[in-house]
């Protein structure tokens, strides 16, 4: 395990949410359309998005991210086609008006920008150039006019470069740094999940995601002895019996065809 990082607000986020990805698939948010969810008065019971096809298949009625009891889902609209019914959705307070966090929620589901970049300049002063009383809100005109908040957003934060692809996990020193992107010389659980999905490819097959996120669950608890949620680099790279040594004999036997897959395959 590895002691903590240098404590910041956006590296606090869940690790799908500083990326602004589905928590579930581990794929841009903004990339398909996206649901919240409303409670029995029909009122958001949280402020976390999903893409809407991975919450058809939930088991339960709880927030995967933070358990919030749930009655139903609510695609959220397009800021562009219905702005007040987006507008609608988003009020998670049902005043009529949108908090700073609010609408960086909602916006980064939907817009494809550098929110890294976003969260570290959208500072209070900023805020107050469309806060004009104070009050820590902006309404929809204030949102959406010319010189609003979305046109400053789209202008000032293009979405930057992706990065080169990961390398395999056979090169188990590279693979760690490129993950490590907190650069806290340490992964937790949900960054080794999301680690291995999309280094493998396994975002397009939520039975896939789910069975990597079962594996990492299950061998887990051999490497993080402490049980402080994290397994710093020395852990991962430990030769022969370090987590990595693990995860690749694991999903090589999970990616090898089961000799019924062959028999199909003959038929």
């Amino acid at each position: 395990a590895a002691a903590a990082a240098a404590a910041s607000p956006f590296n606090e986020l869940p690790v799908a949410e500083r990326h602004a990805e589905c928590p579930i698939c581990f794929e841009p948010l903004h990339s398909a359309p996206v649901s919240g969810f409303l409670d029995i008065r029909g009122r958001r019971s949280c402020r976390h998005y999903f893409h809407t096809r991975c919450v058809g298949g939930l088991g339960q009625r709880k927030c995967p991210l933070c358990r919030a009891q749930f009655e139903r889902c609510n695609e959220l609209p397009k800021l562009e086609s219905d702005p007040e019914g987006w507008f609608k959705a988003v009020d998670y307070e049902n005043n009529g008006r949108l908090n700073r966090a609010e609408i960086i929620e909602a916006l980064r589901a939907q817009l494809p920008v550098d929110w890294d970049r976003l969260e570290r300049e959208l500072v209070p002063a900023a805020w107050r150039r469309w806060d004009a009383d104070n009050d820590g809100s902006i309404t929809l005109s204030e949102l959406l006019g010319s010189g609003g908040l979305l046109q400053w957003m789209r202008a000032n934060f293009p979405q930057g470069q992706a990065r080169p692809p990961p390398p395999p996990l056979e090169r188990k020193v590279e693979w760690f740094n490129y993950w490590d992107e907190d650069n806290n010389e340490a992964l937790d659980k949900e960054e080794l999940v999301r680690a291995l999905v999309k280094s493998f490819h396994f975002s397009g097959s939520l039975s896939q995601v789910e069975n990597t996120r079962n594996i990492v669950n299950n061998i887990w608890p051999l490497f993080d002895t402490d049980g402080d949620g994290s397994i710093d680099k020395a852990e991962f790279l430990k030769p022969e019996v370090g987590l990595a040594d693990a995860l690749l004999c694991q999903m090589q036997h999970e990616r090898r065809p089961h000799p019924q897959q062959h028999r199909h395959a003959d038929m």
